[in-house]
């Protein structure tokens, strides 16, 4: 378990004012160490009875500290197990087209899929409106855990007709975006919708996201679109709320 400063220790203040209230003093000395990395995404934080004993205050300050950094993002809570620090969010404009891929590549990071199926399909009546296929058409349904330097951020089913795209299921998709795949058979994304709310997740997404049964994911479903207007590809997706920040520009 890391170190935890003291109210009185040269460390603290340096990252908030000694005439700062206590709860103050607390939320930047922590902040301080998870910007540190002696907490990194994913640990959890010591116990609010921990931090109170450490800082020698009472409990209601060291919860109202550690509250504003669950606030503010930095820290999850998840009932009956503990709080845990959150990795860096990914804010995102949804009006624009980007793959998961190309997002996290976007922010430095290293982005990996964990493939938990691959294999054809017939296209069901909602896949089938989506792509605009007859049903019982040939698709590809590719499962996969989305991954931002090791850590899961999104579960995506995503379905893609056979006729665009053959040979897709020998393609090494860990280590591929299908944007780019698309724009190889010359059907780049040019296009498309997608829509987004909020959902508990069940037992099967939090287990693949590293969730608790029941935390807020956004849910999201998505028709991509070439130039041509063919629709490439159909998502299902759940997301990890705490991860990802929704931002779009607003018009009179």
């Amino acid at each position: 378990m890391p170190w935890l400063a003291v109210p009185d220790s040269p460390e603290l203040a340096t990252v908030a004012s000694r005439e700062a209230p206590l709860y103050v003093q607390i939320r930047e000395a922590l902040r301080h160490q998870i910007a540190n990395c002696d907490y990194t995404p994913g640990d959890r934080l010591p116990s609010e009875g921990h931090i109170a004993e450490s800082f020698h205050v009472n409990r209601l300050t060291a919860r109202r500290a550690v509250s504003d950094l669950v606030r503010e993002g930095m820290l999850q809570r998840r009932p009956g197990v503990g709080t845990f620090v959150v990795g860096q969010k990914f804010v995102r404009d949804p009006t624009t087209l980007t793959s998961v891929w190309e997002t996290i590549k976007e922010l430095g990071m290293q982005p990996s899929s964990q493939v938990i199926a691959k294999e054809i399909v017939q296209a069901d009546t909602d896949v089938a409106e989506a792509l605009d296929l007859s049903e019982g058409e040939s698709v590809y349904r590719i499962c996969r855990v989305r991954l931002a330097d090791g850590e899961p951020l999104a579960y995506q089913v995503a379905y893609v007709p056979v006729s665009l795209f053959p040979s897709l299921l020998e393609v090494d998709l860990s280590q591929e975006s299908l944007y780019r795949l698309y724009r190889r058979y010359g059907y780049a994304p040019a296009g498309g919708e997608q829509r987004i709310e909020a959902a508990a997740a069940g037992p099967e997404i939090a287990g693949y996201l590293d969730l608790a049964v029941g935390s807020p994911v956004l849910h999201l479903k998505r028709i991509t679109r070439a130039m041509n207007g063919e629709s490439v590809e159909f998502v299902i997706g759940h997301i990890r709320s705490d991860r990802y920040v929704i931002c779009m520009p607003l018009h009179l």
